[in-house]
């Protein structure tokens, strides 16, 4: 039982920001592409509207006039939401603490209208969620530059109070070489954790014996892979009402990422290897109860076809490796937090569209709370919330 009336560390798992394009990313693009990411930042203009996330799932909020009741709502919030917060980490700061939020896991994706460096602009803000590397050559070479980009950049904002910030690495995935030497930069750099793409086209299934040198270097820097829910759609451009529940389902990575990996043994064979899944759209108290039910039912259904390859039950296996980015009772398992509430999937800090961060951050007393009760109860690391601790069984 919570005591309501002490502090908490309110911890968000499923935070996102966006740096400009040009003003922040520019000066970290290597010279031999600069006139390529020129022409880049011309090609992006039209999507670089903040509105765009919401024209694409509805195609009659082209603006404000010919929106519903419900949709003017978002674009006011939308309005006020245009804050230096999303790109300006001294900014961000002040605003985690307005909101009472102690530490936070960095997403790409701020919804302020910034794509991704050097990819494709389909999805808008969210295009590095949409992204599948099945380009040429060449465009996965520009993909890689702008990974490297955003990584170098956003490095430098977590270096202020990092131990508030758990910045995401993203990846090369398509090419398993290249994704460990971006890893190994990351990690020197002070990320400590990684975007983990669901499966899709152009990257090799999980469980292919390719990636043993990658979850080895993980493990070994005891990096966390955290994937995003609807990290496994590969086009939300068609604007139709359904598409953003659609885009989720088809991306469920309960379906798409899970059973490879568990069934495979990976997770036995690296017992340290955690993945974070955020934003899950099935609630939060129950997903891992009903899908353990189900796994540990097919794993002993076909225990001799699987061999050695996984010797504990999934529903045993997972509530050791796995940490659901929703599940409110995380907080009683976050051993370096002797009191913590875990944001279930929440955004940026400062987003009046989502007051629930700030809500829930008075609910429980803690405003902005003072002295070791906030961010020095992290034991100097934002990154404890994602250390060894089971998820809810």
């Amino acid at each position: 039982m919570i005591d309501l009336d002490e502090h908490l560390i309110v911890v968000t798992t499923d935070s996102h920001i966006g740096p400009r394009l040009k003003e922040d990313l520019r000066e970290y693009c290597p010279k031999r592409h600069l006139e390529e990411y020129d022409a880049y930042l011309r090609a992006v203009e039209p999507f670089s509207d903040p509105f765009m996330i919401y024209k694409m799932f509805d195609e009659g909020a082209a603006d404000d006039s010919s929106a519903s009741a419900g949709r003017k709502l978002s674009f006011a919030a939308l309005k006020r939401n245009a804050t230096p917060g999303h790109h300006d980490v001294h900014e961000r700061l002040k605003d985690m603490d307005r909101d009472g939020v102690a530490a936070e896991v960095i997403y790409h994706g701020s919804q302020n209208g910034q794509c991704f460096p050097f990819l494709k602009p389909a999805g808008g803000t969210f295009n590095a969620f949409v992204f599948s590397p099945t380009g040429s050559a060449r465009e996965l070479e520009l993909a890689a530059a702008g990974q490297h980009m955003y990584n170098q950049w956003l490095a430098d904002q977590c270096s202020v109070e990092p131990e508030r910030h758990v910045g995401l690495a993203y990846l090369p995935m398509w090419d398993i070489e290249a994704a460990i030497r971006e890893l190994e930069w990351a990690h020197a750099a002070g990320l400590r954790a990684v975007n983990f793409p669901a499966p899709k086209a152009g990257i090799a299934p999980y469980d292919s014996p390719a990636w043993e040198p990658f979850w080895a270097a993980v493990e070994e820097r005891g990096m966390v892979l955290c994937t995003h829910d609807g990290a496994g759609v590969d086009d939300v451009s068609v604007a139709r009402p359904h598409s953003l529940l659609a885009s989720f389902l088809e991306g469920d990575l309960i379906k798409k990422l899970f059973p490879r990996m568990i069934f495979s043994g990976l997770f036995e064979q690296h017992p340290n290897l955690k993945l974070v899944l955020t934003e899950l759209q099935q609630p939060a108290s129950s997903w891992w109860t009903q899908t353990g039910k189900r796994y540990d039912e097919l794993w002993a259904t076909n225990r001799g076809r699987l061999g050695e390859l996984s010797c504990r039950g999934p529903h045993q296996l997972g509530a050791a490796v796995c940490v659901p980015g929703r599940e409110p009772g995380l907080q009683r398992r976050l051993r370096s937090l002797p009191a913590a509430a875990v944001h279930p999937g929440g955004g940026q800090p400062g987003l009046a569209a989502r007051p629930d961060v700030a809500d829930g951050s008075r609910q429980a007393g803690a405003g902005k709370p003072d002295g070791p009760s906030r961010a020095g109860a992290l034991d100097g690391r934002a990154g404890a919330l994602l250390d060894d601790h089971p998820a809810a069984g």
